[in-house]
């Protein structure tokens, strides 16, 4: 498919100054992927490589091939999938604590409410970190806009 249409964008402040970024539109009016023929974004492909720094291009070339570099974030997402379950696991051994100290009254004393207070500051870091990490999978999800900010992603 041929395309009609390219625009240029405002580039993030820590590329290069000289160069634009650009976006391709197709004859029929919709923006296109990484490929001519790729439409499976609404919003399209912004192609920032123009933009980046050496450095920056140096650092990309050494995540190696694009398949080396899937392989990669195969890999990472595999470790978040194993961070999640260890969150998970330490949130119910938490509580689970928590309620023993709590349940059991002969346990009430200086050196277990010290833990008990260790306990809920561990809570907090668990119970936050599991709403960022559940809050990036659903702003994430290809089928949302892609200018829902997220917690991570605010405007």
């Amino acid at each position: 498919m041929k395309l009609d249409y390219v625009t240029y964008k405002v580039r993030p402040s820590s590329f290069q100054i000289a160069e634009f970024a650009f976006k391709s539109c197709s004859e029929d009016g919709r923006w296109s992927g990484k490929t001519e023929d790729d439409f499976s974004r609404p919003q399209g492909f912004t192609n920032y490589s123009n933009c980046f720094l050496p450095v920056m291009k140096d650092l990309l070339e050494k995540l190696g091939t694009p398949e080396e570099r899937k392989l990669k974030f195969t890999i990472a997402e595999g470790t978040r999938t194993m961070e999640l379950i260890g969150w998970s696991i330490s949130l119910l051994s938490l509580l689970l604590s928590l309620f023993i100290f709590f349940h059991f009254k002969k346990l009430q004393n200086h050196r277990t409410r010290i833990h008990r207070n260790l306990f809920f500051a561990m809570l907090i870091q668990v119970v936050v970190r599991l709403t960022v990490y559940a809050d990036q999978a659903i702003v994430r999800r290809p089928d949302t806009s892609p200018n829902k900010p997220g917690i991570d992603n605010t405007r």
